[in-house]
Parts: structure tokens; C-alpha cells; sequence
């Protein structure tokens, strides 16, 4: 694996440009209000989210709107010191979605 300098960390595995944070850098972009970082999140943890909310098909809901306001409430909580690391953040995300 190899590290880039500078900010953020990002792991490249197997010749491809795989971004991998640790739990401790998503709490610190969330807190820094980093746009990679919440693309990251966007794009590595809504899938899993939409998955969760389709699977509940007799409810009318969007997976978007879910994973938008859970996302919402989990950066407000982090910035507010409310999210305590006891969980990963993906698993604390999906709490709350």
C-alpha cells in the first residue's frame, strides 16, 4: 500500500485507485466540512444503505432522501461530539438511516 502525502490519506490497492479512510480521518473530514471526504461517504456507503432501504418494500421510501437525512443527522452529531468512535461510522450511519 502506499500513502499520499498531505491531508487525508488514501490507499492504493492492486493498481487501482481504491480511497480507504480510517474511522478517526471520516470523523476529521466531517469535522473539517471536507467535500472529498462526504463524496467518499456518498459513494462507498449509500450503496449498502439503498440496499438496507429496498429492502423494506412495503414502505414508500426513497433510498436517496434516507441516506441524505441520516448522513445530515450523523455530520450534526459528529460536529456536535455526539458520535463516541464505539462503532465504525458506517455502522453508526446506518443506525441512524
Amino acid at each position: 500500500m502506499k500513502k499520499v502525502t498531505g491531508g487525508l490519506s488514501r490507499s492504493l490497492v492492486f493498481g487501482y485507485n481504491k480511497e480507504k479512510y480510517t474511522e478517526a480521518e471520516i470523523v476529521e473530514g466531517i469535522i473539517k466540512n471536507n467535500d472529498n471526504m462526504i463524496r467518499y461517504i456518498y459513494k462507498n456507503f449509500f450503496p449498502g444503505i439503498r440496499s438496507m432501504v429496498c429492502y423494506f418494500h412495503n414502505l414508500s421510501l426513497d433510498a436517496e432522501d434516507v441516506f441524505q437525512e441520516g448522513l445530515t443527522r450523523a455530520v450534526i452529531n459528529v460536529r456536535e461530539q455526539k458520535f463516541s468512535g464505539t462503532s465504525s461510522f458506517y455502522t453508526y450511519l446506518t443506525s441512524i438511516c
